[in-house]
């Protein structure tokens, strides 16, 4: 199996701990001395910089949750000068302030070669032909796949969200051997090929091998620089030596999340953000009290339904009365998540 960086893919464990501690002293001391968010929690946690010597310190740090990324918008998270920003991107399908996340230079040619070493870890090569399928606006990792895709001479043609029918055009006639897209697009794809009947051209650190939420702590960012960031995805690492001669750590498929996330029509919904519209509406007796239902079968006709408690006042009005609230409610609730979502009021459990 090729490996498209191997000097440093396939370095000793031990050569591969130093340099990983290496950078770690690099991205505290960064963190310390340019994110006051940082500093404050260091120095209420009674650490230093210096205090943490290895990978293993880590745990001595407080955890950085999305909380802290959104409170710190726009820019208090940057470690760096705006002038030394190259892009500003915002994640898709978040609650309350939006995360602005910055890259330099050096942050940008990092990325292009990690997401380059995936492709090759997978076996594309400078024969394939990418077709992305991701949301250009939204997405953040939609342009890396672009550029990355350069580094390894493979060609890209960005299909955006296009339809699926337009979708299977283009694998067709551009021949294509590899697509790139959310699980739920790519399924619906394959839901409107059948169709159409074409054929498919606790906080502690865990030992190895157990079962764990995943927390990442950057070394080699410049700009956003993140430490212990809990990601509310449950899975496991390994870090024996693989067959195909690397030596980096290896991850399980995300097993669960430990948030109350889901994704619809490749969207992150989070019930916080349904729970705040819903309160900032101010409609006297509709909400906050909600449950949510997923209907539909997985792909992209799934659909999301948000049962509304309302009061006896609402639930005894005309019909008309409670059809235009149930319609400023979805209204709010689309702009909000950027998804339709199907609005009906119940009654108050209480």
């Amino acid at each position: 199996m090729p490996i498209f960086n191997p000097e440093i893919e396939t370095k000793e464990r031990k050569e591969l701990l130093e340099l990983q501690n290496e950078r770690l002293q690099i991205v505290l001391n960064l963190a310390y001395s340019h994110v006051d968010f940082y500093r404050k929690k260091f120095d209420e946690a009674g650490v230093n910089p210096d205090s943490i010597k290895n990978l293993e310190d880590l745990q001595r740090i407080p955890f950085t949750t999305r909380k802290d990324l959104m409170d710190n918008y726009p820019y208090g998270m940057f470690a760096v000068p705006l002038r030394d920003v190259v892009r500003l991107q915002f994640p898709m399908g978040l609650y309350g302030n939006p995360i602005v996340i910055g890259y330099t230079r050096q942050d940008l040619k990092i990325w292009r070669e990690l997401v380059a070493r995936i492709m090759v870890g997978i076996g594309i090569t400078e024969q394939d032909i990418i077709q992305v399928a991701f949301n250009y606006g939204l997405f953040l990792g939609a342009i890396r796949f672009n550029q990355s895709a350069e580094l390894i001479g493979a060609a890209v043609v960005p299909t955006s969200i296009a339809l699926a029918e337009v979708q299977l055009r283009i694998m067709r006639d551009f021949r294509s051997t590899v697509l790139a897209s959310t699980p739920s697009f790519a399924l619906h794809i394959m839901e409107t090929m059948k169709r159409k009947e074409i054929d498919p051209h606790t906080g502690q650190t865990l030992s190895a091998g157990q079962e764990g939420e995943l927390v990442l702590t950057t070394l080699t960012t410049n700009a956003y620089p993140l430490l212990r960031y809990r990601t509310s995805e449950m899975t496991t690492l390994h870090y024996d030596h693989c067959s195909c001669g690397r030596t980096m750590a290896r991850m399980d498929r995300v097993l669960h999340r430990t948030d109350q996330m889901m994704s619809v029509r490749g969207i992150n919904v989070f019930p916080e953000k349904i729970e705040e519209v819903l309160v900032g509406i101010g409609i006297e007796g509709v909400g906050p009290g909600y449950s949510l239902e997923v209907m539909g079968k997985q792909g992209m006709n799934d659909r999301l339904k948000v049962l509304v408690e309302a009061s006896p006042e609402i639930w005894g009005t005309k019909e008309e009365r409670k059809i235009a609230l149930q319609d400023v409610v979805q209204l709010a609730l689309r702009r909000a998540i950027g998804l339709r979502v199907e609005v009906e009021l119940v009654k108050n459990r209480q």
